[in-house]
């Protein structure tokens, strides 16, 4: 609704409201001085907007077809919208023609159309297929698109987390994009954003890094380790990398944001190109045992396991964990860490950006501002407190008390043996 069409339902709202009151007053000075004075005492009243007025009334409440046939409770009807201002019937022939519409379609139908225009923009199959996945629990519960914010929201109780954020970022692309293709009703707006959990990710620390890369292992775990550790390649743009993709000392990725060209270290290029043996360059790099390339996430992930395994490293092992490695222990400026790690909002570059427990600890001996302060006087990082100050009781008082315990001489009970620690 534009804001003229607001302007003018608003205005023709403040003369109903005025012309409820009329009425509400003729009832009120007809019951007062009778039926036999009604002409001389009544006010004249708009029988276009009385019309009006009774339309929106009969559709939000059960009365009679005309004002006349009223009794004490068209009163009070007449003194709750005048009062009040507002209209809820759709009956109005002024108003009908604003009230907004609600407009919805099958869910099977939106769902579809919306990921082929993700397939036909050139989204990722990794991304069409995550908001297939999606979108299909949330067809199993909707026939239609709801109208609804308290629809969604009861759907989305079924989840926590990552998960819920997830979930309601794709249902609102799903939604922003039928309101603008074919106007569908978008109760997303009228919705706030489900909060995401602060947790801490893995990732490894430098000497975790170190047990990792000096164990033994074979040339292709140690090539797909090192592009994801050193590169800080996503899995799928390992597996769709290509002998034609290593450059001198550049290495063209092609990631879900599009293609980006990254620096290559000498060590990394060399440990790629020792897998070619014989392969074209428009073959993939890594290949299984059984003379198939690795495409699956399960195989890679395979690969991660045992490597963190053999290293002694106990936490959560999946390429991830080494992409995000790759930007903690960056040592560099965030734009050029945005561009590493592909990504096209620097917020999401900033969100791996989780210095480990012992860098804190040493950054935080470098910079406090309290450190000038201690080193200028020393005597402050000395206990001031003696145990009196700990246990303030009068000198006197304990005196008392131990002359007086009657039980002073005694040996104490040993504690039970659980209660040692």
């Amino acid at each position: 609704m534009n804001d003229a069409m607001e302007q003018a339902q608003t205005k023709h709202w403040e003369e109903l409201s005025t012309t409820a009151g009329q009425l509400l007053s003729n009832i009120q000075k007809t019951e007062k001085m009778g039926l036999i004075n009604q002409s001389i005492v009544v006010d004249p009243v708009n029988p276009f907007l009385a019309n009006c007025l009774l339309e929106h009334v009969k559709g939000e409440f059960d009365i009679p077809d005309s004002w006349d046939d009223m009794d004490g409770e068209g009163s009070h009807i007449l003194s709750l919208v005048s009062a009040r201002r507002t209209f809820e019937g759709t009956n109005c022939r002024v108003c009908k023609g604003w009230k907004p519409q609600v407009k919805t379609m099958p869910v099977i139908d939106a769902i579809k159309e919306f990921l082929d225009m993700h397939k036909a923009n050139g989204s990722s199959p990794q991304t069409i297929a995550h908001y297939d996945t999606l979108l299909n629990q949330f067809a199993k519960q909707f026939p239609s698109l709801p109208t609804q914010p308290q629809e969604i929201e009861k759907f989305l109780m079924n989840y926590q987390g990552y998960t819920k954020a997830d979930y309601f970022g794709v249902i609102g692309a799903l939604y922003k994009f039928h309101n603008k293709r074919h106007e569908v009703t978008n109760p997303i707006d009228k919705m706030e954003r489900p909060k995401s959990p602060n947790k801490m990710q893995d990732s490894l620390e430098p000497e975790e890094l170190q047990r990792l890369f000096t164990q033994d292992m074979t040339p292709r775990n140690r090539a797909i380790l090192l592009v994801m550790g050193g590169c800080g390649l996503r899995y799928g743009e390992v597996k769709n990398l290509k002998f034609k993709d290593v450059g001198d000392n550049w290495l063209n990725v092609d990631g879900k944001t599009g293609g980006r060209k990254l620096p290559l270290l000498p060590e990394i290029k060399a440990s790629l190109l020792a897998l070619k043996d014989g392969h074209k360059d428009d073959d993939p790099i890594f290949w299984s045992r059984l003379g198939k390339p690795l495409t699956s996430e399960v195989q890679f992930r395979e690969i991660v396991i045992q490597a963190f395994d053999k290293a002694g490293i106990t936490k959560k092992a999946c390429p991830h964990t080494l992409r995000r490695s790759f930007a903690t222990n960056w040592d560099g400026d965030t734009r050029t860490l945005q561009i590493m790690m592909g990504h096209s909002n620097l917020n999401t570059t900033q969100q791996y950006i989780n210095l480990a427990p012992k860098q804190l600890i040493e950054r935080n001996g470098q910079h406090n501002p309290l450190l000038a302060i201690f080193s200028s006087q020393p005597s402050l990082l000395q206990p001031q407190l003696s145990l009196s100050d700990l246990n303030p009781v009068n000198h006197d008082d304990k005196l008392d008390c131990i002359n007086h315990n009657p039980h002073r001489n005694e040996k104490r009970a040993k504690p039970p043996h659980s209660y040692n620690r």
